[in-house]
């Protein structure tokens, strides 16, 4: 069997576990709302497979990463991702705040900030706290970067210094 088809074979593998976690997150979802005496095993799916989707999503953006060469990216890396996310969290964003507008029930303008930034994390709304994955993934993203430019700036006076500063701000932030 070519190189480029075990490639293909084995992404295809992690991205069918990949679907098999993202049903058990969406089990687990159904526990807690329509199935109260399942409560624990909803935690459990929850925690076992939102744990499991992330790792393997972060393993395969690093062996992307990897294959490449490990080159230092652009800010623009970022900007493409979150690009990509937005094409379709805006339009759920838009109609999630009209509806709580409409319904005035939970709509403040700081919910709506929070979440157009990408922090839904740090400000949940009852009843959609399912969003706290997207600051995640954009946290993920960053790391990325951060990551493949580490070199570039550990020469630089005082980068590490800053680099500390940053990460302590971001752990008590969490």
């Amino acid at each position: 069997m070519p190189e480029q088809e075990i490639r293909q074979q084995r992404n295809a593998t992690f991205d069918i576990i990949r679907v098999v976690a993202l049903i058990a997150i969406l089990m687990c979802h159904s526990c807690f709302d329509n199935f109260p005496a399942l409560m624990g095993i909803g935690r459990y799916l929850g925690v076992t497979f939102n744990f499991l989707f992330l790792i393997l999503s972060a393993f395969l953006l690093g062996s992307s990463w990897n294959n490449k060469g490990c080159p230092k990216l652009s800010f623009e890396y970022v900007g493409k991702r979150v690009a990509k996310l937005s094409k379709s969290y805006y339009p759920y964003l838009i109609v999630l705040f009209l509806f709580l507008y409409f319904s005035q029930d939970y709509f403040n303008w700081r919910n709506l900030m929070t979440h157009t930034l990408y922090l839904p994390w740090f400000d949940k709304i009852d009843g959609f706290g399912h969003l706290w994955f997207m600051t995640m993934i954009v946290l993920c993203y960053i790391s990325i970067w951060v990551l493949s430019n580490l070199s570039k700036w550990a020469y630089r006076p005082n980068s590490l210094i800053y680099g500390a500063l940053i990460g302590g701000g971001v752990l008590i932030g969490v």
